[in-house]
């Protein structure tokens, strides 16, 4: 999700189109994981890395992010 927004914003701005898609993308794939039970039982910690990943793309901070390192 960050490198995907990241590259997104730096190739093509951050427009209002491009601004629409990176939150429907983000939509998407949050009602992915809420659409298939198999994954109920990670959905938290998913749900997370996702809206932490777009948060990092939105604000372009590339890099480790120290939360999900062993």
């Amino acid at each position: 999700m960050r490198n995907r927004l990241a590259s997104l914003f730096k190739h093509r701005g951050q427009t209002r189109v491009t601004c629409w898609y990176a939150r429907r993308f983000l939509a998407r794939k949050l009602f992915a994981i809420l659409l298939f039970r198999d994954r109920w039982g990670q959905a938290g910690p998913l749900i997370k890395a996702y809206v932490q990943g777009y948060r990092d793309g939105w604000h372009d901070r590339l890099g480790r992010n120290q939360d999900y390192l062993p």
